[in-house]
């Protein structure tokens, strides 16, 4: 791990390592869903927008343990504008500020929902994840929760491709 500017923590974890490669699909995701394993990964945004495809996910990262926000952008319109293919972003909040997100994502949620997922999972990472996704699947899920963490002092570290 090294210490970004602001003082969080960024993973050493290469770009191709955080890729989307990593995912398990087919029998190794239904697999690991039937043995009850906590899923701390889910999608915030898969869809195709003009000539852009935008895929976006939140997850716990599995050597640091932050709770990393990544996003994919592909199309014409990138190659346009930038000379390649894709664009990958990242927004990183390190462990120790976790806590405030989930504090105030639980602060967001009605109460009745709260107890639903509390019956689904355990309460800290996994019900962050999830709260995640409940509140921030969209298209513009990077910039809404940047907006969100500003307006409430959390630190996040970007980094992009």
């Amino acid at each position: 791990m090294e210490k970004d500017p602001m003082g969080g923590l960024w993973p050493t974890i290469g770009p191709t390592e955080l890729s989307f490669a990593e995912k398990p699909t087919g029998e190794a995701a239904n697999s690991l869903e039937s043995m009850g394993e906590p899923q701390l990964r889910v999608e915030l945004c898969k869809k195709k927008l003009g000539k852009v495809e935008i895929y976006i996910e939140a997850y716990i990262d599995p050597v640091c343990g932050a709770l990393i926000i990544h996003g994919l952008d592909t199309g014409p319109v990138v190659e346009e504008y930038l000379g390649k293919s894709d664009y990958e972003y990242w927004r990183i909040v390190p462990c120790q500020e976790k806590g405030a997100v989930l504090a105030a994502l639980q602060g967001m949620t009605r109460p009745v929902r709260l107890k639903q997922l509390a019956t689904m999972g355990d309460q800290g990472d996994w019900l962050l994840v999830q709260l995640v996704k409940e509140h921030f699947s969209s298209d513009a899920a990077i910039s809404c929760f940047e907006e969100w963490c500003n307006a409430r002092g959390i630190v996040y570290t970007c980094q992009s491709l």
